[in-house]
């Protein structure tokens, strides 16, 4: 026998022997105690607007208005490292968690990560979330926001804009990646900006609400499933300019090859869709 395929051979066998011998320990994160961190800040004394930063990993996060102050609430928590740190200036706030609370690589048992904060609402915020996976309910309603970027990992989010944003918003990023994002009531959030970038996932854009100024849309999507939500009476162009072959309709749309329209009165809506697979459903409300 050739000398070298002798070789092989046995490399191989040999491998194959390791193959069915060979694990692998991940290691384990040890939790302990619950331990509260409370958050108490108060507003600035000019009530100019404020950068808002939170940076927060794997947890359960719940925003809502109401708080007496800028920012105020518990984060609980059970691993040493990940006490909250908090940095403060004039018309800035980061609040940031220790590794920004990142379990990647590791088993995981009795994990606790709750986040439980009211925000100001009485002066305007430019607010920033950056989370990894978690699972999210935020209701913005009455919440004076300038602008909001949010990026995230794999999520669970909501959020809720219930009544008029009290300020005129100029921009809303949502950058995100295999998650289920619902945003509702998004004529509300009145932003005359906003960019959703998404990517196998599932995402629900609920325009309802109060339109106060034209809106443009932009969407970026993989192999997704979006469904987008307009209300009666809103005046609403929404053109589709990726390979999607197949859009579902829900009511009265006048469509013209890939731009559907619906006629309303005051400001516009804008939509640009740019996906490729997955599914598209455009809803207009009676």
């Amino acid at each position: 026998m050739n000398k070298i395929l002798l070789i092989l051979i046995v490399a191989v066998l040999t491998l194959s022997t390791l193959a069915c011998s060979f694990t692998v320990n991940v290691p384990t994160i040890e939790t302990g105690p619950d331990q509260t961190y409370t958050i108490q800040e108060p507003d600035p004394e000019d009530k100019e607007p404020v950068d808002l930063s939170l940076q927060v990993g794997a947890a359960n996060i719940e925003l809502s208005g109401g708080a007496s102050g800028l920012v105020e609430g518990t984060v609980i928590y059970n691993l040493g490292d990940w006490e909250p740190k908090l940095t403060r200036a004039d018309h800035s706030l980061e609040i940031h968690q220790g590794k920004s609370g990142d379990v990647g690589g590791f088993n995981v048992n009795d994990i606790k990560n709750e986040w439980d904060l009211k925000l100001s609402q009485s002066v305007p915020l430019d607010l920033s979330i950056e989370a990894g996976a978690y699972t999210g309910r935020m209701d913005l309603s009455g919440v004076p926001l300038r602008t909001l970027e949010i990026h995230d990992g794999a999520s669970d989010n909501t959020i809720q804009f219930n009544t008029l944003n009290p300020y005129k918003m100029e921009s809303f990023e949502y950058l995100t990646g295999a998650s289920t994002v619902r945003l509702e009531g998004l004529a509300n959030a009145n932003p005359k900006e906003l960019n959703f970038s998404g990517g196998a996932g599932t995402y629900t854009l609920d325009f309802t609400g109060e339109l106060q100024q034209d809106m443009n849309v932009k969407i970026d999507a993989g192999v997704s499933t979006i469904r987008i939500i307009i209300p009666a009476n809103m005046n609403v162009e929404i053109d589709v300019i990726g390979e999607m072959k197949t859009v579902a309709t829900q009511g009265t749309w006048t469509v013209s090859d890939t731009r559907y329209t619906a006629g309303g009165e005051g400001p516009l809506l804008s939509v640009e869709i740019n996906t490729s697979l997955g599914t598209l459903t455009l809803e207009h409300e009676k």
